[in-house]
């Protein structure tokens, strides 16, 4: 038997022995683990074309200071795409040459084994740009939920209080539809722009999304989301605003162990 891998040749699955690599599937979270220290896939070329089109890389890059609880091995090869066109080209790449892949935005819900991640790993973090734009506010996949939520606080853009203090990025929020009991990624998603299996470049509105509770049609079609645009029309205080994110951050404080790692809520709890 074969576990699937996030690589991808002419729209079907990449697959990886179950002794080399396997996904351990936590409710609606992939948490992508690595079995033994081997040699993992070949990189033939992968380095060459990083290097042909400037994409910064490092190779053999521990991972674990990017994930919420801090553990993990080290990347074979990791890429941090400074634009989306960069995002784009560096996918596109790795489907076309049947290479693994592995997104990291904010490094929430996943677990990285000691023996690391073959093929390329992409972090998101450098996709980062913010724009408020016709009452809507454009946010690129990398940005976290902290950042969305003050910089939304700081335009008087009220409706994104229960990002604040949620870990994860705008990519991994949407696919899964992250929220909490003050609010979800459905209610303020105006439309997301996403990679679909193929690399064609799709731009939803949020009704065709299929939001779920923790669920997608990004999740369910394996899509990537590039960005988002998100209602900006509620307006606010920002006082009002501040505030209401103060007394989310003091509840989740007097609620969860806040001084070890947090990889936020791995198990569903269905409204």
């Amino acid at each position: 038997m074969f576990y699937r891998c996030s690589g991808v040749k002419s729209g079907q699955r990449y697959f990886l022995p179950p002794d080399i690599a396997f996904f351990l599937r936590i409710t609606s979270f992939w948490c992508y683990t690595v079995q033994d220290k081997r040699e993992g896939v070949k990189m033939k070329g992968a380095g060459s074309f990083l290097r042909r089109t400037g994409i910064s890389h490092r190779e053999n890059y521990p991972v674990k200071e990017h994930t919420a609880y801090k553990v993990g091995g080290s990347a074979e090869l990791a890429a941090f795409p400074a634009s989306l066109r960069e995002f784009h080209t560096i996918i596109g790449w790795c489907r076309s040459t049947a290479t693994p892949f592995f997104l990291i935005g904010g490094g929430a819900n996943i677990i990285v084994s000691d023996g690391g991640l073959p093929g390329i790993t992409i972090f998101t973090e450098k996709l980062n740009q913010l724009k408020l734009q016709n009452r809507k506010i454009l946010a690129e996949c990398g940005v976290s939920m902290e950042n969305l939520a003050l910089y939304a606080a700081e335009h008087g853009i009220g409706g994104f209080e229960f990002l604040y203090d949620i870990p994860g990025s705008v990519g991994g929020a949407l696919i899964m539809n992250a929220g909490n009991n003050d609010g979800e990624m459905k209610g303020i998603t105006c439309m997301a722009q996403a990679l679909t299996a193929d690399n064609r470049v799709l731009s939803l509105a949020s009704g065709q999304c299929g939001f779920g509770y923790r669920t997608s049609r990004f999740k369910e079609e394996k899509m990537v989301v590039l960005q988002a645009a998100f209602n900006a029309g509620l307006r606010k205080p920002e006082g009002a605003i501040q505030m209401k994110m103060e007394q989310i951050r003091e509840e989740r404080r007097r609620k969860f162990p806040m001084e070890f790692p947090n990889g936020g809520s791995v198990f569903k709890r269905p409204p």
